[in-house]
């Protein structure tokens, strides 16, 4: 497998950055976007391939090619994101390995992560000599665990801009802000295109599709008018980090000061806290529930054969040919639980709270046995 390590690598994918550009005809990455820099008084043209990356942000020593930069699932994003634009929905192998991936590891791909996790490891009296880069990457694949069973329960729409109008894309990928009084969390992903995410901790999934013998995944599509995009833009603005980016400069909204790195670390902090609505136990309790609904994804599995899949555990050597996380981290001291995943007839429910019997799953000692459960 080529290995970027040492290179300049990509914390924001640059087939979306080449979204923003007016040129349709050129390679993503070679495409020009207006670009917005914090401090700067102008807005200059640059190349999707030079902006929002930053050389060996993901090596780390142990992990196979010396670093963690496989995000694979680029590879669908843009025909799935025109798809959406059309209206469509999706199958849930597109929304499971191609969508929920995506946003999920914007939460874990920028360099605001490193001083993220700083400030979370400081107020716990961790000293910083001990939290290194490497440190910083290998829980950049333990955060992605977590996140991603929180991401397959939340309530996904697609956010459509009102015509001649465009979203501008903030260097973080995603802003948090308020549609119609609710928190949402906004994923420009096309000028014309935001994905929208709102948490929950249960909801339908997806529906199986008998004719097509295919599990569909149906997303929500929300026409948004001026008043709503010009608060997404402007969220979005306030909370990049560096610089922001658009297809037209007069789609920026007023100046872009200078912040100090403080004032930078609580808008990335507020811009990625939708894990605030979970406990600690739900989250370690569901935290491989991606790794099923991966399976009956990428099989197309029907509901009797669903329902088998009974316990919330990685799958291993499956040979999917699909992205999977990086070197799933197996718990020493808690037992395997029960699958948050349900089947009723054609529908298929995701439940990510917390059980009446955690305590019971407490246990010193089963790291072998858990590995042994790895189907």
């Amino acid at each position: 497998m080529y290995s970027t390590r040492g290179t300049k690598q990509h914390y924001l994918p640059a087939c979306v950055i080449g979204r923003f550009s007016a040129d349709t005809t050129s390679a993503s990455r070679d495409r020009r976007v207006e670009v917005f820099r914090r401090g700067k008084d102008h807005i200059y043209r640059a190349r999707a391939s030079t902006v929002c990356a930053s050389n060996g942000i993901y090596d780390v020593k142990g992990f196979e090619n010396g670093t963690i930069d496989q995000w694979d699932y680029e590879e669908y994003l843009p025909s799935l994101f025109d798809a959406l634009k059309m209206g469509c929905s999706t199958t849930l192998d597109g929304f499971v390995h191609s969508l929920v991936p995506f946003v999920t590891c914007l939460f874990v791909r920028g360099p605001d992560f490193e001083q993220r996790m700083n400030a979370r490891m400081f107020s716990g009296k961790i000293e910083s000599s001990v939290f290194s880069r490497d440190n910083a990457n290998a829980d950049r694949v333990f955060e992605i665990q977590r996140l991603l069973s929180i991401m397959l329960v939340s309530d996904w729409s697609c956010l459509h801009s009102p015509e001649n109008r465009s979203f501008v894309l903030g260097d973080l990928g995603i802003t948090q802000t308020d549609i119609e009084g609710r928190p949402a969390w906004i994923v420009p992903v096309d000028p014309s295109l935001a994905i929208m995410i709102r948490p929950r901790k249960k909801g339908q999934i997806a529906t199986f599709n008998q004719e097509h013998h295919m599990w569909l995944y149906k997303i929500r599509h929300l026409q948004l008018h001026e008043g709503a995009l010009r608060r997404v833009n402007q969220s979005s603005m306030s909370q990049c980090q560096d610089l922001c980016m658009a297809l037209s400069r007069q789609d920026f909204i007023g100046p872009l000061p200078e912040r100090s790195l403080k004032d930078k670390l609580a808008e990335s902090t507020e811009a990625f806290g939708l894990a605030s609505y979970f406990s600690v136990n739900e989250m370690i309790e569901h935290e491989f529930e991606w790794y099923g609904l991966s399976l009956i994804a990428a099989r197309n599995l029907s509901p009797t054969m669903a329902k088998r899949l009974t316990k919330n555990r990685p799958y291993r050597d499956l040979n999917l040919n699909r992205w999977m996380p990086q070197m799933p981290m197996i718990p020493e001291n808690i037992r395997f639980f029960d699958s948050g995943v349900s089947i009723e007839k054609r529908k298929m429910i995701l439940d990510l709270s917390e059980t009446d019997d955690f305590e019971k799953h407490l246990c010193e000692g089963v790291l072998q046995t858990n590995i042994r459960q790895m189907q």
